[in-house]
């Protein structure tokens, strides 16, 4: 009877321990051929998880921002109240908040240079706007030659970015009297990482190419025997190049004299390569600025010590309440003004942006 007991006690245990082993297995098999998938962080469409801590940097043409009092050494007549534009303190304050707007919407970059702005009291309204302030921005600015007195500079948060030393590189042409802005550049670390940055705002497009050309071709040559310098101060520096340089990633100025390549696996990370991180929205007929089609003319170059911490890609920056639709379905820059006619809008750029991702 005893022995009956434990034979009957033997099978269950086998039994039990078939179904155990049988659970195990599936368990496992199924963990291996179908696994939960991470979670994805996407923005504008990119993929930015596992990247690691990512801080913005920008570049934002803000389109004509001018204060309402005349200025006796500028041309910035067009910009009164009494000026056919109508300039007043209500559409200034308008546009100061509708630019300040964009920038919360793009999360405040640690990093944002801007250009078309008058001076430095514009740049100390913009960052004190009820939804700036808490961004703890300060700037980096100086007067530029223009003849209308249109300046660049660059907004930054010090909790990010420690500034070490920043001046304005003048652009002198030889054969001309025209002036134009200054590059400004601005050397600090961005948690640690050092970085030249460079802003940029190249000379417009206005008459024919044989004469507006050449202008870009030498900001360029100066451009690059800045970044050259800074180099070789310092072989570990990254060097970030932004604005709007009224020419594309293809044009000669970007390509040749700047030689601006477009990244690929097999690239170089030599820190004397630059990468111009706006070439393949140019390659996809995007842009961030429309007139008879879409350009490229806002632009974020890298050297190739980043590439291994920065977007591959720049980001345009563009939300439905920055824009308008033309008749053609296009959703273009809503501007502030077109011609003489007020529409109380934001720039006629797009912003643009990546991530530098740091340790």
């Amino acid at each position: 009877m005893k022995k009956f007991l434990w034979l009957r006690f033997l099978i269950v245990l086998a039994i039990f321990l078939s179904i155990a082993l049988f659970t195990c297995c599936q368990v496992g098999k199924k963990t291996s051929v179908d696994p939960k998938p991470a979670a994805q962080v996407t923005e504008n469409g990119f993929d930015i998880s596992n990247k690691g801590p990512g801080f913005k940097v920008g570049f934002y043409n803000v389109e004509n921002l001018f204060d309402t009092e005349d200025d006796a050494v500028k041309i910035d007549s067009e910009y009164l109240p009494t000026s056919r534009l109508k300039w007043t303190q209500e559409r200034y304050e308008k546009k100061l908040a509708n630019l300040a707007k964009v920038i919360e919407g793009m999360g405040f970059p640690a990093i944002l240079g801007v250009c078309e702005i008058e001076n430095a009291r514009v740049l100390q309204d913009l960052t004190n706007q009820p939804n700036m302030t808490a961004s703890g921005y300060v700037f980096a600015h100086f007067e530029s030659p223009d003849e209308r007195g249109i300046d660049v500079a660059m907004l930054y948060k010090k909790a990010d970015f420690t500034v070490k030393s920043s001046r304005a590189i003048p652009i002198k042409f030889s054969k001309s009297s025209d002036k134009t802005r200054d590059i400004l550049e601005v050397i600090g670390t961005l948690k640690g990482q050092p970085l030249a940055v460079y802003i940029n705002h190249w000379p417009s497009r206005r008459g024919e190419d044989d004469v507006s050309e050449p202008k870009r071709i030498f900001v360029a040559e100066q451009l690059r025997k800045a970044v050259a310098e800074a180099s070789s101060k310092n072989k570990n520096v990254g060097i970030v190049i932004m604005g709007d340089l009224n020419d594309t990633p293809s044009n000669v100025s970007v390509s040749q004299t700047l030689n601006a390549q477009e990244w690929t696996q097999s690239a170089s990370t030599d820190a004397q390569m630059l990468y111009n991180l706006g070439k393949p929205l140019e390659k996809r007929n995007e842009g961030t600025i429309y007139y008879k089609g879409w350009s490229v003319f806002d632009q974020i170059i890298v050297s190739g010590n980043l590439m291994d911490k920065a977007d591959k890609e720049m980001m345009v920056f563009k939300m439905d309440f920055m824009t308008y639709t033309d008749k053609n379905g296009n959703k273009l820059p809503n501007r502030t003004y077109t011609g003489p006619i007020y529409r109380g809008g934001y720039s006629d750029h797009f912003p643009v942006f990546v991530h530098i991702y740091v340790r």
